[in-house]
């Protein structure tokens, strides 16, 4: 009986906040959007800028983008050119699961992000995107290709892994100048 009272309370305490937010005709607090990943990279992510644009909030004063999936999101390490560890915990008014999505936040001028360079290595070749803090290093994302013992190796395995080898490198094509 107490939880249900409990529950009901904190309704009305949200919808009494709501109510406020909308008298005071500024859209405020965190929109969460679900939608499927094709859907939302097709359809939402494009439609994402000029939604910041037309409602900035917090985004004037803070313009930084996180990618959430990226840990840790919102505390973001950096090493220097001496090798010094720096830590920086950032406010970040834009938060997503997608990095294509983020990209056209990013494409549009809404802000700064710690990206992947696999997901913005054209952009950044071609000059839509500009790199900051290139001196300093970020975290590293590793790709492996798994496959069973060499000994059991298929020839379509070893064809495939050669060729991935080969075309990626150690210096990816998406990194090179």
């Amino acid at each position: 009986m107490f939880y249900q009272h409990s529950c009901r309370g904190l309704a009305e305490l949200q919808a009494a906040g709501e109510a406020v937010a909308h008298l005071q005709g500024e859209p405020r607090g965190q929109l969460r959007i679900n939608a499927p990943m094709s859907f939302g990279i097709l359809h939402i992510a494009p439609a994402i800028p000029e939604f910041l644009a037309a409602h900035p909030g917090e985004l004037a004063r803070h313009r930084l983008l996180a990618f959430v999936y990226q840990e840790p999101a919102l505390h973001w390490v950096f090493s220097a050119p001496d090798g010094e560890a720096l830590s920086v915990n950032v406010a970040a008014p834009v938060q997503m699961n997608n990095s294509l999505a983020l990209r056209e936040v990013l494409l549009a001028g809404h802000g700064i992000a710690r990206m992947p360079t696999f997901v913005v290595g054209a952009d950044l070749q071609a000059g839509r995107l500009v790199p900051l803090l290139e001196t300093y290093g970020t975290l590293e994302i590793s790709v492996y290709l798994v496959y069973p013992h060499r000994q059991h190796l298929s020839p379509k395995v070893r064809v495939f892994v050669d060729f991935m080898v080969e075309r990626i490198g150690r210096v990816p094509y998406w990194d090179r100048v």
